[in-house]
């Protein structure tokens, strides 16, 4: 019996990872067997009226070529026009993207979907699934893209959908729950520093400047400097701010390792 039907030692893997770059790598693994070789992962905590909202908050995880992500999500956000585009709904879904096809034959496109075809088109990207995540939090979205390689069919992937489509989709669930889960780092490196942490988290316990000051022995200076800095490194006015932001980005509260 194929043990890709019952992937519970793959999920314990998943459940065992202590970082979103562990994570990552197993799950790319993992697809790689069912016949997806190029993954993009994107999500955000912070949803504003049915959008992504700030571009900067997106956690976009991929092993596609660099061009792919930038297009996609750089300067003109191309995202929105590709076909399909079911990844901001409410409910979970997954869905084949055989969609493209007819796209890729139609002659009535706008200058941003043609951009988006030239963009599939140099990378091969037609045939595959997307996963849409369901979240009981408004603010949380998140989606994945599983592609097939250039010389797979819309009808070999269909068959290994109809195969592992559940095995599949549990593993994403899974992979997606995991990674919400865990401290989001940008580019290699923690959002913010150790003293900056250590300060939101007393900011989040209700402690005032004062307070503050006293608990780690700094001049007042010193603390609203490290306030400063991690507005700035959250993108928030306030300290406040800061701290609900850093919570959700789970930069709190994080044990040592």
């Amino acid at each position: 019996m194929d043990r890709r039907l019952f992937p519970a030692d793959r999920v314990d893997l998943l459940l065992d990872c202590e970082t979103i770059d562990g994570a990552w790598a197993l799950h790319v693994q993992q697809m790689a067997e069912y016949g997806f070789d190029r993954l993009l992962y994107a999500a955000t905590r912070f949803r504003t009226h049915g959008l992504i909202g700030d571009p900067a908050d997106l956690m976009i995880l991929s092993n596609h070529h660099p061009d792919v992500v930038n297009g996609l999500f750089g300067d003109q956000h191309l995202y929105l026009d590709v076909p399909r585009n079911d990844w901001t709904g409410l409910d979970a879904a997954a869905f084949s993207w055989r969609k493209l096809s007819e796209f890729v034959t139609r002659n009535d496109l706008t200058d941003r979907e043609q951009a988006v075809r030239d963009l599939y088109g140099r990378h091969g990207l037609w045939a595959g699934y997307s996963i849409r995540f369901q979240s009981a939090n408004t603010r949380l979205l998140g989606g994945i893209g599983l592609a097939a390689p250039r010389d797979v069919s819309h009808d070999d992937v269909d068959e290994i959908w109809k195969t592992h489509g559940p095995a599949i989709l549990r593993l994403n669930k899974i992979f997606h729950l995991k990674a919400q889960s865990l401290p989001l780092a940008k580019q290699g490196r923690d959002i913010l520093t150790r003293r900056q942490r250590q300060i939101l988290e007393l900011v989040a316990d209700g402690n005032s400047t004062p307070d503050i000051c006293a608990t780690l022995n700094l001049s007042t200076a010193t603390v609203q400097k490290h306030m400063r800095l991690a507005r700035e490194a959250l993108g928030v006015c306030t300290t406040t701010q800061a701290a609900v932001k850093a919570a959700a980005l789970n930069q709190l509260f994080v044990m040592e390792r």
